[in-house]
């Protein structure tokens, strides 16, 4: 007779004494004075679920939720196009400040020192407003990506400017801080700059989601997301810092304005 583990199962012969899989003692549940118990093996317990193959990336666990800087990033890859308001931007940007350099090289010998930390102020001014606006149109888009659309540049500049006046105050706040950053000449200012941008990713995303959010509220919330998902918060961080330099934020202001919003989203 064929002796079946009523723990693990296993088949034994009919004189072994202990299970050759696991161990289990067998001379209580097969001893001559009782029943022999029914030849069928007993039932396996309930299993987990397999893995799942998810094409974007690989064995996903059942039950495993990536972390929203990863789906972020899945996202990004997947709409390259949110790099083209970014694109814009940049080029807009290039040309003012090059417009604005040609005007001062021919003015240099009319004009004072003074004047020459004037217009820096008023060239910073400028690209904190255009990146702030730049910012809120890129998390339109994050809604619409987050959403499965493709994209739509038309579509985010328009409520972009539906809502200047929402906007209008922060872009102000940014373009400000960025003018008195290039007046004064402070080393290191990008970093500044960068750590100001928080709050336009902060700000932007919500009221891409519909929740209008002032400057206080914002700081409290970025600063409540680093006990929520801290790896996202750095993310944030670090981005916010890269998207002040040229060529390379094309593809860290789109990215870390969908990253913001997908907290926004699931940290409301």
């Amino acid at each position: 007779m064929t002796k079946y583990c009523p723990r693990c199962g296993a088949q034994n012969p009919d004189n072994a004494q202990f299970c050759s899989s696991c161990g289990y003692s067998l001379q209580s549940v097969y001893s001559s004075s009782s029943t022999p118990p029914s030849q069928s093996p007993p039932t396996s317990p309930p299993q987990s679920p397999p893995p799942t193959w998810n094409p974007q990336g690989g064995y996903t666990p059942p039950g495993y939720v990536k972390p929203l800087y990863q789906q972020a990033l899945e996202l990004f890859t997947r709409n390259l196009g949110m790099i083209i308001p970014a694109l814009l931007a940049l080029i807009i940007t290039l040309v003012l400040g090059f417009a604005i350099g040609l005007i001062t090289v021919a003015l240099l010998p009319l004009i004072s020192f003074t004047a020459i930390r004037g217009i820096a102020f008023v060239i910073g001014f400028i690209v904190g407003i255009v990146i702030t606006f730049l910012i809120q149109l890129e998390a339109y888009e994050s809604v619409d990506v987050m959403n499965g659309m493709v994209p739509d540049v038309g579509s985010a500049w328009r409520r972009t400017t539906a809502n200047t006046g929402t906007i209008l105050p922060t872009a102000l706040l940014v373009g400000l801080i960025y003018g008195l950053l290039a007046l004064a000449g402070v080393p290191g200012a990008f970093v500044i700059e960068g750590l100001v941008l928080i709050l336009a990713y902060v700000i932007t995303s919500h009221l891409a989601l519909g929740r209008a959010m002032g400057l206080g509220a914002s700081l409290n919330w970025y600063s409540n997301s680093f006990s929520r998902d801290g790896n996202s918060a750095v993310v944030v961080l670090i981005g916010s810092i890269l998207s002040t330099i040229p060529i390379l934020n094309l593809f860290t202001i789109p990215y870390t304005s969908l990253l913001s919003t997908l907290m926004a989203r699931n940290y409301p």
